[in-house]
């Protein structure tokens, strides 16, 4: 009676601290939208300052130009096109969230001298919800830029590839990354090494991960090559 009274206790303290965890990493992912959130509020507003000062800029040029001004009008036309091509690097998609998420991992691989290559198209209306999107991309992301970070051999580059698109109706999510030759640990339950020092809380989130990719009926594949980790996702449409 005493031991099922025990292995009871316990069973009730390790499901408080998943559930606990899950709060962590939903309080988290609300973070993350709201931050994305407000930085795509704030390069809206900057397009509705440019959309109207573009008829002042095209008068200012005008003037430039008259007055054979040439030097200054080719200056002038350059810092409207530095605020312009700041714009265009902001809309890396179709969808909202997934352009703000984008533009602060871009920041990010800034940060660290991270290569990213990105080539998207996730439709606006998608029917995968923002909470979603955010729990599949934060993670995947940043576990690859972590294990940019985690590199031994400051002479290897430093990447990251997302490609997403949507093909038969089917989103198509392929992420690469460069990694350590050396395998570390492998979680046999997913098949993917990890490198975190805090490998219950990794697994957790990997495992957040998986079901969040197969609520929509989607698979999710690793592949672990020497040099390069992949993992590619597919959710019917």
């Amino acid at each position: 009676m005493v031991s099922e009274l025990i292995i009871q206790n316990i069973l009730i303290k390790a499901e408080l601290s998943y559930t606990k965890y899950n709060l962590e990493v939903s309080n988290n992912q609300l973070e993350n939208q709201i931050k994305h959130y407000s930085e795509y509020e704030k390069y809206m507003k900057k397009v509705r300052y440019i959309a109207h000062d573009i008829k002042k800029h095209k008068f200012a040029l005008n003037q430039l130009v008259a007055s054979k001004k040439h030097k200054e009008a080719v200056d002038f036309i350059y810092e409207i096109d530095k605020e312009v091509e700041e714009i265009d690097y902001y809309f890396v998609s179709e969808h909202i969230l997934m352009d703000a998420l984008i533009k602060n991992k871009i920041k990010v691989c800034k940060k660290y001298g991270i290569k990213l290559k990105y080539d998207i198209f996730i439709p606006k209306d998608i029917h995968i919800k923002n909470m979603h999107i955010s729990i599949i991309f934060n993670n995947l992301i940043d576990n690859a830029i972590e294990a940019c970070v985690n590199l031994d051999d400051n002479k290897r580059e430093k990447y990251i590839h997302l490609y997403c698109d949507v093909i038969d109706n089917k989103l198509i999510c392929v992420i690469k990354n460069s990694k350590n030759k050396h395998p570390l640990e492998l979680d046999k339950s997913f098949n993917i090494e990890t490198l975190k020092k805090d490998k219950t809380n990794h697994g957790i989130g990997i495992e957040n991960l998986k079901l969040t990719i197969e609520k929509y009926d989607g698979v999710i594949d690793f592949n672990i090559e020497e040099y390069c980790f992949t993992v590619k996702f597919i959710i019917p449409i």
